[in-house]
């Protein structure tokens, strides 16, 4: 009776032979994102559009944070002379 389910050597196929291993050369570094191309960046950059206000802001308020241009709680005690 079959149970639906692939055998042990069958997965073992689907992994040897569905690898992206080599795909693209011995000394490939960037793997599948090979596929990626410009043209497949700037359709995508069509797809989504420009940002919403809320999603421009929140974007800001990340970059401000992590340009440290907004305070973030953290106070030192420490003069400048001894960073």
């Amino acid at each position: 009776m079959t149970t639906g389910h692939p055998t042990k050597d069958e997965v073992l196929g689907y992994l040897r032979d569905r690898r992206n291993w080599g795909r693209w050369g011995a000394d490939d570094q960037r793997g599948a994102i090979n596929l990626i191309t410009p043209e497949k960046r700037v359709r995508a950059a069509l797809v989504v559009g420009p940002p919403t206000p809320p999603v421009a802001a929140i974007a800001q308020i990340a970059e401000d944070f992590v340009l440290r241009r907004m305070p973030c709680g953290h106070r030192s005690f420490l003069s400048a002379e001894e960073h």
